[in-house]
């Protein structure tokens, strides 16, 4: 069964995540000089300075959720998708990432392969119709098809 789906990350969860950041000893790390062994500390701790005092958990959960998520499962394994529904006569496209990826991986695309290549006017955004009458079938189906 397809289900609606709002991302929402419990401020505890958020809370914890901050204070194994903030707790971080780095003192266990091994500067081996920049990024010849892995990722420059210098860069990192810009990074973790960045998650700390800039970003916007909150801001980023508002502008997900405006995407049309939905779950759903398929042998036994929930999956999460957005399904954005076109305005033109081309056939339906999956897009599918690995791992490591996200879904936000496509985020910018997906209202230009939605408009058929016709963009909206300069700040304006499509909403895509949601349709919730899929089955469990229908996604196995097109993930089958798609596989092909």
């Amino acid at each position: 069964m397809v289900s609606p789906y709002t991302i929402d990350i419990p401020d505890q969860r958020l809370a914890a995540i901050m204070a194994k950041v903030e707790a971080y000893d780095w003192s266990q790390l091994p500067d081996a000089g920049g990024w010849r062994s892995g990722v420059g500390i210098a860069d990192l701790k810009r990074l973790v300075t960045y998650w700390r005092e800039t970003y916007d958990w909150r801001n980023v959960e508002r502008r997900l959720n405006q995407l049309p998520n939905f779950t759903t499962e398929v042998e036994g394994e929930r999956i999460h998708f957005v399904h954005v529904r076109g305005n033109g006569p081309k056939p339906p496209v999956l897009l599918l990432h690995g791992w490591p990826g996200s879904f936000l991986e496509f985020e910018q695309l997906l209202e230009p392969l939605a408009t058929d290549g016709r963009y909206p006017a300069a700040g304006a955004r499509t909403r895509a119709r949601q349709d919730q009458d899929w089955s469990t079938v229908d996604v196995r189906a097109r993930r089958t098809a798609c596989s092909r």
